[in-house]
C-alpha cells in the first residue's frame, strides 16, 4: 500500500505497471479532480497542497521590501537575495510551483520567468517546508512553501504575511494506491475504503484544507475561504510525463544556488550508558541529531533527538508524532508520510542494478 504521495508522483508508478486497480466503496464522493479518472482508479486522493509565500514583515520592513501579491513581484530588483524556494528535485512542493508556472505561462515564458526568479534567489532547499521557516525566522525575508506550512509558521508566532500570488497557485494531491507486488491485496483494499471515509477526512482536515470529501473540510486561521478557486489549472498527466525532462532543465540552469544535500549521516555505537531502574536493565544513551530535528521540524512536531519522541501507548506531542498522535492513541497523521518520503528520498542512493526494482524504489 502507497499511503500519502504525489499524486504525480503515483502517475509515474502507474505508467510502469506497478499499481493495482481498485474502487474504493466511497469513491463516488471523492472530488473528480482528486483521482485517477479511470472508472477503476489506480490512485484515488485524500488532500491537497498548493503553493504559497511566507513574507517576514520585520525583516521586510527593515529592508523596505514592498509586500509582494503576485509571482511577478519576487523578480523586482529589491529582492535580489532575499528568496528561498524548495528544489523540485528534492521536494513536491518546488516541483509543483515549477510546474505551475509552465502550464500558466507557457513553456518559454516560463523558463524566462525562472530566469528572473534565479537572478534574486538565495538558496534552493532540499525541503518544501524549510523556506518558511526560514522566513519566520528572519533568515530568508521571502520563503517559497505551502499553505499548511505557512498558516502553522503564523500561528505559531512568526512575523510573517501569507501570500497567495494572484496569478494561480501550483498544488498536488496526497494519495493512496495499492501496489501490485502487495501479497494482502484484501488488508489493501480495506485501507484505501477507510482511507475515503468521513472519519479518515477530519484526520486530514486537521492540516489540508482542501480535502478528497468537500464536507468534511474545516476553516483554517489564516488560509482564504476560496483556496480552491486560487488554484491553478493542472494537468496531472503533463506534469507526470515531462517530469525528467523539466528536472533537467531546471538543474542546468539553476542548481548553481542549491544547497549542498546532506550526506547520510554515518552510524557510530553509543557508548555511554545510562543506569535505569534494574528491571529494565542497560540503555545506551540517545546521541543528537540535528538532520533528525530538522526533520521532526518539518514535520510539525514538538520533538527534537533531545527528548524522546511519543509512542502509540503514550500521549504525543501537541502536534503528533511519527508512531503517536495528539490524543496518544496511534493514530498517525496522514501528511506525515509524504514529508517523510519527501525527505529523505534524495538521500537514498540505489545501486544501478537494482533501479527499477519496485522492492528498492
Amino acid at each position: 500500500m502507497i499511503w500519502g504521495v504525489a499524486a504525480t508522483s503515483l502517475m509515474l508508478l502507474d505508467k510502469q505497471g506497478m499499481l493495482q486497480p481498485y474502487a474504493p466503496k466511497n469513491l463516488a464522493k471523492v472530488r473528480s479532480t482528486m483521482r485517477d479518472a479511470a472508472a477503476t482508479p489506480t490512485w484515488v486522493g485524500m488532500d491537497l497542497w498548493s503553493s504559497a509565500v511566507c513574507f517576514n514583515t520585520v525583516e521586510g520592513e527593515k529592508r523596505k521590501l514592498p509586500t509582494p501579491a503576485s509571482w511577478a513581484d519576487l523578480t523586482r530588483p529589491e529582492f535580489k537575495g532575499t528568496i528561498t524556494m524548495p528544489h523540485p528535485a528534492s521536494s513536491g512542493t518546488g516541483y509543483l510551483m515549477v510546474a505551475a508556472w509552465l502550464q500558466m505561462m507557457g513553456e518559454e515564458k516560463g523558463w524566462a520567468y525562472m530566469d528572473a526568479l534565479h537572478q534574486n534567489m538565495g538558496v534552493y532547499t532540499h525541503s518544501g517546508s524549510k523556506p518558511c521557516r526560514q522566513a519566520g525566522a528572519g533568515e530568508f525575508p521571502v520563503g517559497l512553501s505551502f499553505e499548511y506550512r505557512a498558516n502553522k509558521t503564523k500561528k505559531d508566532g512568526a512575523p510573517i504575511d501569507i501570500v497567495f500570488p494572484r496569478e494561480g497557485l501550483g498544488w498536488d494531491v496526497e494519495a493512496t494506491a495499492i501496489l501490485k507486488t502487495s501479497k494482502k491485496q484484501d488488508a489493501a483494499k480495506a485501507l484505501a475504503d477507510w482511507a475515503v471515509t468521513p472519519d479518515a477526512n477530519k484526520l486530514y482536515a486537521a492540516n489540508f484544507a482542501v480535502l478528497a470529501l468537500p464536507e468534511a473540510q474545516e476553516k483554517h486561521e489564516f488560509i482564504p475561504a476560496d483556496l480552491e478557486k486560487r488554484l491553478a489549472k493542472n494537468d496531472f498527466n503533463w506534469a507526470a510525463a515531462n517530469r525528467d525532462r523539466i528536472l533537467s532543465e531546471w538543474s542546468r540552469r539553476y542548481e548553481s544556488k542549491s544547497e549542498p544535500k546532506p550526506a547520510p549521516a554515518e552510524w557510530k555505537p553509543a557508548t555511554k550508558q545510562v543506569d535505569i531502574p534494574a528491571n529494565r536493565g542497560k540503555q545506551t544513551a540517545p546521541r543528537y541529531n540535528a538532520d533528525a530535528d530538522e526533520l521532526l521540524a518539518d514535520l510539525g512536531s514538538n520533538n527534537t533527538s533531545r527528548k524522546p519522541n511519543g509512542r502509540s501507548d503514550q500521549p504525543g506531542s501537541a502536534n503528533g508524532v511519527m508512531g503517536g498522535s495528539p490524543s496518544g492513541k496511534g493514530v498517525d497523521d496522514s501528511g506525515y508520510r509524504s514529508k517523510v518520503v519527501a525527505r529523505i528520498r534524495p538521500l537514498i542512493q540505489i545501486p544501478p542494478d537494482m533501479e527499477g526494482n519496485p522492492s528498492a524504489e
